[in-house]
């Protein structure tokens, strides 16, 4: 019951600091922009119906096939708005948010309640830091509820395996929370710790990028520099696959699928296949083998975050 009680504690402290309340506005604002689209026998509307781009299709059946547009291709679009609103900015107003629990909890004053109780340290760490997932798993489950109905009931397109994003945005924001709660237990600093996670994610998604890179730039390239990035890549939270893996479950196709005109300074298809092919890689991604290296990282971290807390003198 004290831990709960201290996740509580520390769910409420995220809940009363207003970044809480820009994040419940990103969210109404994002989803009511979606709303305001909508399709029909007719076509697109827009503004529920103030413009919008007729389509005559007599074979019709309704939603978004009205215009030839795929099922995988809107889960594309509604992985990439998620990505997007809670996978960048939302993990960032929730690294916000929560930095400064670790710091403020270490305080002299604030910390002298809670030792003085029989619990064990790391149970009061504990409680923080699961607080903290809390946090954001509301976050997400907001965002992720509402856009499900809007996509569901004005794109006419039920995506059932959107919803298991829910639990996917939970786990990319404790790859980082896990080097934020790092930083804040050994300096007791909000905006360092703020600062170090962001470029701890950076250095996450450093690896994938250089291999994608390489791929479409090099495809034969086997340097050392592809080397290092694969070893680093398999040690390393792998932050940019959870997009890919989301996409996945909900039943996203590729962006290459689209029929659009091929990229502009293409002389041949040579880069285009790579792109293709590494697209359809991405998809491909192993959710077992992703996520358990990634939660292995992040777990040498947090126990060592975890030890720093028991073994500081307050």
């Amino acid at each position: 019951m004290q831990t709960w009680a201290l996740i509580a504690d520390c769910f409420r402290e995220a809940f009363d600091r207003k970044i809480f309340w820009v994040m419940v506005a990103i969210t109404l604002i994002v989803t009511s922009a979606m709303a305001c689209i909508g399709f029909d026998e007719r076509g697109i509307s827009f503004l529920f119906g103030v413009w919008r781009l007729e389509y005559s299709n007599p074979a019709f059946h309704g939603g978004l096939a009205a215009i030839g547009i795929p099922l995988k291709f809107v889960a594309a679009i509604a992985i990439n708005i998620l990505d997007t609103f809670v996978g960048w900015i939302g993990a960032v107003l929730a690294l916000v948010a929560t930095a400064g629990i670790f710091p403020r909890f270490m305080e002299r004053g604030a910390i002298d309640v809670p030792l003085a109780k029989p619990l064990p340290r790391w149970k009061l760490f504990l409680g923080k830091y699961l607080g903290s997932m809390v946090f954001i798993l509301m976050q997400a489950t907001l965002f992720v509820a509402l856009t499900f109905v809007v996509i569901g009931l004005r794109w006419r397109a039920w995506l059932p395996g959107y919803l298991l994003s829910i639990p996917l945005m939970v786990i990319l924001f404790s790859y980082l929370y896990g080097v934020c709660a790092l930083v804040g237990v050994m300096t007791r600093s909000t905006a360092t710790a703020i600062l170090v996670s962001l470029a701890a994610w950076l250095v996450f998604a450093t690896p994938a990028t250089v291999l994608q890179t390489m791929s479409i730039v090099q495809p034969r390239g086997n340097g050392r520099i592809v080397q290092v990035a694969r070893l680093a890549r398999w040690v390393l939270p792998k932050t940019g696959e959870v997009a890919y893996i989301a996409g996945r479950w909900a039943g996203a196709g590729i962006e290459l699928d689209v029929p659009v005109p091929p990229p502009a300074g293409f002389a041949d298809d040579n880069q285009a296949a790579a792109m293709r092919e590494l697209s359809e890689q991405q998809l491909k991604i192993s959710a077992l083998k992703s996520i358990g290296s990634s939660l292995a990282f992040e777990l040498v971290i947090v126990l060592l975050a975890m030890r720093r807390f028991s073994k500081t003198d307050f």
